[in-house]
């Protein structure tokens, strides 16, 4: 019995040390900054308002999900947009409600809100039609109100 519960502590403490570094590595993971080559999808704009750098990417879901079957893929929507927010301080943004707002090429808007998610803040949109799509941001940064608005265009 003694050589039981020697032998589990062993054990646990061998799991506990091996397990702290780690949790130390995703901690530092998780303050680095992502560069662009690390992050998915293509770079579509960069924009600066009021102090604050906007970085946008587009990751194309038929791409990135093309093991799935048909079925599944036409109930999804066909891209997702990532912002990425850094503030004037040079760190990103982990706290703001984001929004995206689309107009595409018929005419037809889509709005939704962005949930953070790594560094950036991503939304599922549907790029289905080829044409100009209105992208409209609203990032709520404390009590700082960023718009910016661009147009994107899908051949």
């Amino acid at each position: 019995m003694k050589r039981l519960t020697i032998r589990t502590l062993i054990v646990l403490s061998l799991g506990i040390a091996l397990a702290i570094p780690s949790l130390a590595s995703m901690k530092d993971m998780a303050a680095k900054d992502a560069s662009a080559e690390e992050r998915h999808g293509q770079k579509i704009r960069e924009a600066k308002v009021e102090g604050y750098e906007l970085e946008y990417n587009l990751i194309d879901m038929r791409e990135a999900m093309s093991g799935m079957k048909e079925h599944d893929m036409a109930k999804m929507k066909s891209h997702h947009l990532m912002l990425y927010l850094k503030g004037p301080d040079g760190k990103y943004v982990q706290d703001a409600k984001v929004g995206f707002s689309l107009t595409g090429p018929d005419g037809k808007d889509q709005k939704t809100m962005a949930m953070f998610m790594g560094e950036g803040f991503g939304a599922d949109i549907d790029l289905k039609a080829k044409g100009a799509y209105k992208i409209r941001t609203k990032a709520v940064v404390g009590n700082k109100t960023l718009t910016d608005e661009f147009t994107y265009s899908v051949k």
